[in-house]
C-alpha cells in the first residue's frame, strides 16, 4: 500500500497545508485524492479513559465490598484466641504426654507412671517397702486393708509404716527443694 502516514515536524508545512490545523499530535494522510487531515480525537480518547477509570473504580469498590462482607461473615463465626479466658482456652488446648517424661514404677503387678520428676526422685530414695506403700495407697487408691493383705502384714503395722513412709517422703522433698 502506497499510502503513508506522515507526521510533519515543521510548523511551516502544516500552516502551508491548512490554516485551521495545528501541528501538535495531528496526523496527515497522503492519498491519491489529496491530503486529508486525521486528528487524533482527544475528546474520544478522554472519553475512553474516563470510561476505563469508572469501570476500574466500580471493580475496586465491588471487590472491597466482597472483602468487607467476607470479613463480617468470618467475625460472626470465629473468635480470636485473645478474647478467650483461661477456662475456655484450656478446653481447646491439648497437651502432649510423652512416655520419656514419666518415671515408671513396677509394684505387685502394677505399673505406675509418675510425671513429676521431683516426686519420682523422692520415691526412688525410699526403701522398697515404703515405695510399695506410697504407690499402692496414693497412686492406685487402694484401701489400707487391701494393701496390708497384698503385702502380708497386719493392718495396724501397715498404718504405722504408711505414716513413716509419708514422713520420710516429706523430708526428702524438702531437702530436694532447698
Amino acid at each position: 500500500m502506497k499510502t503513508q502516514l506522515l507526521i510533519f515536524r515543521q510548523k511551516c508545512w502544516i500552516s502551508a497545508l491548512s490554516n485551521r490545523c495545528r501541528y501538535k499530535g495531528k496526523l496527515i494522510v497522503c492519498r491519491k485524492g489529496g491530503i486529508d487531515f486525521m486528528k487524533s480525537n482527544l475528546k474520544s480518547e478522554e472519553k475512553v479513559e474516563h470510561q476505563f477509570d469508572t469501570f476500574m473504580k466500580k471493580v475496586l469498590r465491588n471487590k472491597a465490598r466482597d472483602i468487607y462482607a467476607e470479613n463480617r461473615r468470618l467475625n460472626e463465626k470465629e473468635i480470636s484466641l485473645d478474647q478467650l479466658n483461661e477456662v475456655e482456652l484450656d478446653v481447646l488446648c491439648t497437651y502432649d504426654n510423652y512416655e520419656t517424661e514419666h518415671v515408671n514404677f513396677h509394684t505387685h503387678g502394677y505399673t505406675i507412671s509418675i510425671k513429676d520428676a521431683l516426686l519420682a526422685e523422692a520415691i526412688t530414695c525410699l526403701s522398697e517397702q515404703q515405695q510399695d506403700i506410697v504407690l499402692l495407697s496414693f497412686f492406685l487408691g487402694q484401701h489400707d486393708i487391701e494393701i496390708a493383705i497384698i503385702m502380708g502384714i497386719p493392718r495396724s503395722t501397715f498404718s504405722y509404716k504408711k505414716i513413716k513412709a509419708l514422713e520420710e517422703l516429706r523430708k526428702l522433698m524438702k531437702e530436694m527443694l532447698s
